[in-house]
């Protein structure tokens, strides 16, 4: 499977990955194969993207650091404990505290897993989902760094909880898709101060910690980031790994006003402000656990050969198995070359294909395998009768 965002979707394309709403519900099923009305309810609903059928490879399930079923229930968690704040009622956290103890159980037995894909979800879903997997990054960094359970648990409530004070910003500005004014900026830049207060007075169970990541996670190491522009280690250790974990996951979502960023592209721009916005032992701590050519994705090698990414492989995420399919001229190769660029150095990594010559791509490939097996079953049909 591979993702396209809604622009680029075309009908007869087959999603291979449900979507949810924060209830719960599948507001869009596995294997719905689509079509103009489809397309439509896809815009009208505010779905940036989708996981489509790929003629490239076998379609298989892919584990994430959480199953489905965890991730759905901690988005519920979030939107309950989310809209008490919004309504002003005094902060129950309705099992906070379980769900973030399950997202450190099953993240820590994910093992090595490489990340290659993230939930797709609506535009006004995103926050929950957001604060989710910003949850699950962030126990995975602290795994890395060998937390106590009782410190992963304060890490991965201070994630979820991380964002609740954009409960208090109006609906209309955090669905804004134009340009944000001066004084819509600086509304915005009070979320986690407003946040933090909500939380020590409602909420008077989390330790300090917990709390204070929510008040620092966008201060970053140079001082430039807010409320109180803190330098490196004034800020606490929690804050700047949720700082990582959710540039990662916002860079690579869709929202209202741009499409997502590629894994790879998202894995560069962190690899850039290592050291100068992010704490760069915590960037080189994510950064090995991520794929950033996900399964499916085509690139373009050095050599001008065109292929897909069959195989990830841990240590060398950066350079995976790919198989070759399509010389520099455009035109199929006769004969499909695996190659593992991990042991061919003399072979980089050129570009990711982006979506628009993909696409094309991947028709032209379809209709090869089609042809193809056309000709086969001509063959078997016509062996038959010689008989």
């Amino acid at each position: 499977m591979y993702r396209i965002t809604i622009d680029n979707l075309r009908p007869k394309m087959m999603s291979t990955r449900p979507i949810y709403d924060t209830a719960g519900r599948k507001i869009i099923p596995a294997g719905l194969k689509l079509e103009e009305a489809e397309l439509r309810r896809l815009r009208s609903m505010g779905i940036g993207s989708l996981y489509v059928w790929s003629p490239f490879l076998a379609q298989e399930t892919e584990k994430g650091l959480i199953s489905e079923t965890t991730r759905l229930q901690a988005a519920r968690t979030v939107w309950l404990t989310y809209l008490s704040v919004s309504l002003d009622k005094a902060g129950e956290g309705f099992g906070l505290e379980e769900v973030a103890k399950e997202i450190v159980r099953e993240v820590k037995e994910s093992g090595n897993l490489l990340i290659q894909s993230c939930d797709v979800r609506a535009y006004g879903d995103y926050l929950y989902y957001h604060v989710v997997n910003v949850a699950a990054l962030a126990a995975k960094i602290g795994i890395s760094m060998g937390y106590n359970e009782g410190q992963l648990l304060e890490l991965v409530q201070g994630a979820l909880l991380h964002d609740v004070g954009e409960m208090m910003l109006s609906q209309e500005l955090m669905e804004k898709t134009g340009k944000l004014t001066a004084e819509e900026h600086l509304e915005i830049r009070k979320h986690p101060e407003r946040g933090f207060a909500y939380l020590r007075k409602a909420m008077p169970q989390l330790t300090a910690p917990t709390a204070f990541a929510v008040l620092q996670h966008h201060e970053r190491i140079d001082g430039r980031g807010y409320p109180w522009q803190l330098k490196e280690t004034e800020i606490v250790e929690y804050a700047r790994i949720l700082a990582v974990a959710d540039i990662f996951d916002a860079l690579t979502a869709d929202r209202p006003f741009r499409a997502h960023v590629p894994f790879h592209e998202a894995c560069r721009l962190l690899r850039a402000l290592r050291g100068k916005l992010f704490d760069g032992d915590l960037v080189d701590l994510l950064l090995p656990v991520i794929a950033p050519y996900p399964l499916g994705t085509l690139v373009r090698i050095a050599n001008g050969k065109v292929g897909v990414v069959t195989q990830l492989r841990e240590g060398e995420n950066e350079r995976p198995r790919v198989r070759l399919f399509m010389n520099r001229q455009g035109g199929l190769l006769a004969k499909e070359q695996e190659i593992i660029l991990g042991e061919e150095p003399e072979l980089e990594m050129y570009r990711v294909l982006p979506e628009n010559a993909a696409i094309p791509i991947a028709n032209l490939y379809t209709k090869k395998r089609h042809s193809a097996s056309v000709l086969a079953k001509k063959t078997v049909a016509l062996e038959r009768v010689e008989e």
